[in-house]
């Protein structure tokens, strides 16, 4: 079983234009809502292709309860909890260019009794072998360590934890020693070549990381276990919008190990959730069928 846990999540509302152009008019030809947030963009694709999963988030206000009403239409189960204050709302406006400008809200403060009424279900819900992805930004007010504690806490279940934020709270979590973890060349502060990239993630590997992938954006990605490496460059599309094709890259890796892919087959089928993502409209997760077109035309090289 796989789960995922979204401390931050956010009604996802994205604007499509043909031409966005900041302090001018701008006509909008599509508007579509979707729950957002981190882990809950791993849950939906997960649930599109139909592997069971649990989101876990902490939802509050009308917002929190949009959110909460359009999670089950994904195909995926929800453990939520309600907090004081109201879930953000985010804004992605998305042109005809392949260029998307996201407006996030930071969202409410930690709510100390709402995480540990979460924590408490899904601890009582989780099992020896299950996926525990923890994922995306924190509650203003959490501490930095919330997550390495819980990869501590969960490892000792006999859980594989896999990680995806940026800042202390990641920094934090790896000197906790997740399984699998997926930054991207700036979260790790260096450039975006495939060359530093590959460094960085035979490091990562080396000071404890089963898995790693480090993604380059629009450029690529690079993946790297204890025995192998592999670089990929992204196919040439025109974007439709970018948002959320990190967490769909997660997602890929969480089926793939669920499914008992190689190393290889693993990184082709992140890299081609990932391109599918690009494609969709929103935060809204591709299709299988989408996935799997994309298999086969993705160049996987060792390194």
């Amino acid at each position: 079983m796989i789960y995922t846990l979204t401390l931050n999540p956010a009604l996802d509302k994205t604007y499509r234009t043909p031409e966005f152009g900041s302090g001018s008019v701008n006509k909008v030809t599509l508007l579509r809502q979707d729950p957002g947030g981190k882990g809950i963009n791993v849950s939906k694709l997960l649930g599109k292709l139909g592997t069971d999963n649990c989101a876990c988030c902490l939802l509050g206000g009308r917002a929190g309860a949009e959110v909460n009403a359009m999670i089950g239409s994904y195909g995926m189960n929800c453990i939520s909890e309600p907090i004081t204050g109201t879930t953000r709302t985010n804004i992605k406006i998305s042109d005809d260019t392949g260029v998307t400008t996201e407006i996030n809200e930071v969202g409410p403060g930690f709510d100390q009794t709402g995480f540990n009424g979460l924590k408490d279900k899904l601890f009582g819900s989780i099992k020896a072998g299950d996926l525990v992805v923890l994922s995306g930004s924190l509650p203003v007010g959490a501490p930095d360590s919330i997550y390495a504690d819980l990869i501590t806490e969960l490892k000792s279940k006999g859980c594989k934890t896999i990680l995806d934020c940026s800042g202390e709270p990641f920094f934090k979590a790896l000197e906790a020693g997740p399984y699998f973890a997926k930054p991207n060349n700036e979260e790790l502060g260096i450039d975006d070549s495939f060359e530093s990239a590959i460094s960085k993630a035979r490091e990562l590997v080396s000071s404890g990381l089963d898995k790693v992938i480090i993604s380059l954006g629009g450029k690529g990605a690079v993946y790297c276990d204890e025995e192998v490496c592999y670089m990929a460059e992204t196919s040439v599309i025109t974007p439709v919008c970018t948002t959320g094709c990190g967490d769909s890259m997660v997602a890929g890796m969480c089926y793939s190990m669920e499914n008992g892919f190689d190393s290889k087959a693993a990184f082709e089928f992140a890299m081609a959730c990932s391109e599918a993502a690009a494609l969709t409209d929103g935060t809204d997760a591709p299709d299988e069928a989408s996935v799997k077109s994309f298999i086969g035309r993705i160049v996987i090289e060792q390194v």
